[in-house]
């Protein structure tokens, strides 16, 4: 499948996550993506765009940013549980990042990425107006 990104100058990122998630984070319900701290998620900033691939709506979102935290705890005493999974308390978010992400890797460190849809700029038009 053809992809035709949106600005040559924008580094593009692809991720995984479940239908759900998606969902949620396309229509605003979810503001934060989060990843364990791995080389590459390491190397994402603020306004790099990210695509979620294996959905059929394929949406570039733009990282708003980032945080770098230690662990889960600490993540969650700083960012809202419901802005990471929507409807959640913090001891039910706590449990589902626990469920997907294994502890043994949470050593590494841990980011949450705010994402916002992407909207593209509007071309540039050149105007030439005419003179009497």
């Amino acid at each position: 499948m053809a992809m035709k990104l949106p600005e040559p100058t924008k580094t593009v990122t692809m991720w995984k996550t479940d239908s759900e998630s998606f969902e949620q984070l396309v229509t605003g319900k979810k503001k934060f993506e989060v990843k364990i701290a791995t080389p590459g998620i390491k190397d994402i900033l603020e306004k790099d765009l990210i695509i979620f691939f294996g959905h059929d709506d394929q949406k570039f979102l733009i990282v708003q940013r980032s945080r770098r935290f230690k662990t889960f705890d600490e993540m969650l005493q700083v960012i809202n549980a419901s802005e990471i999974f929507p409807g959640k308390d913090q001891e039910g978010a706590l449990k589902e990042l626990r469920a997907k992400f294994p502890k043994s890797k949470e050593h590494y460190g841990v980011y949450a990425f705010e994402l916002t849809p992407y909207v593209a700029p509007a071309k540039k038009v050149n105007i030439t107006y005419a003179t009497k």
